[in-house]
């Protein structure tokens, strides 16, 4: 596959502040209803932008501290689809992370960041540390970073690709030629107290 591909889906969707307030709803009353009775419930919205096709991550914080983070980078689903089902793997799934108890539900705040076609490119050198989230393949092994982590880490776009395959994705830094390097942005959406 050469360079500039974009894989995934055509485009990100438009998404205007009463779209955005309503993925944030959606990932709250997800979270809420999943966490109290272990059931995952979501109605259509008549927002038409919601039901195009996106892929995101969800992420959960408590006090600033990280508390789960599950995402998609191509997606499967609309992207509302999406939000339900990334909120319900952040709050359960994440196996850095027990499940989110009901106590600590009134301390949790929401992120969701969507997610951009990937698009492939020559090297990671044509990465922008803190612009770009990468994803990076070699074999049968991959992995993926937001591109707020380069800025939480105060690394280079280098350090970021470097920390990547080694931290996400496990590929020495000797096959680096071989990589499949594939970059992408992000719209970040945070839950406003």
């Amino acid at each position: 596959m050469r360079a500039g591909t974009i894989i995934g889906w055509s485009a990100m969707p438009v998404l205007s502040s009463t779209t955005k307030q309503a993925l944030i709803q959606i990932a709250r009353q997800t979270l809420e209803h999943f966490v109290k009775t272990g059931e995952v419930r979501s109605a259509k919205p008549e927002d038409p932008a919601l039901c195009q096709p996106g892929a995101c991550f969800v992420t959960l914080r408590i006090k600033g501290e990280l508390r789960g983070c599950v995402g998609m980078l191509i997606p499967e689903r609309s992207l509302y689809e999406e939000v339900v089902r990334m909120t319900k793997a952040a709050c359960s799934e994440d196996f850095r992370f027990g499940p989110l108890r009901p106590e600590e539900l009134r301390d949790v705040s929401i992120e969701i960041s969507v997610v951009s076609p990937l698009e492939k490119v020559r090297s990671w050198s044509e990465i922008q540390a803190g612009r770009h989230g990468i994803y990076l393949r070699w074999k049968e092994r991959s992995g993926a970073f937001l591109p707020e982590v380069a800025e939480q880490m105060k690394w280079s776009a280098e350090e970021f690709v470097k920390n990547c395959c080694q931290e996400k994705a496990h590929i020495p830094e000797s096959v680096w030629p071989e990589i499949e390097f594939y970059r992408f942005t992000t719209e970040k959406i945070k839950e406003t107290a």
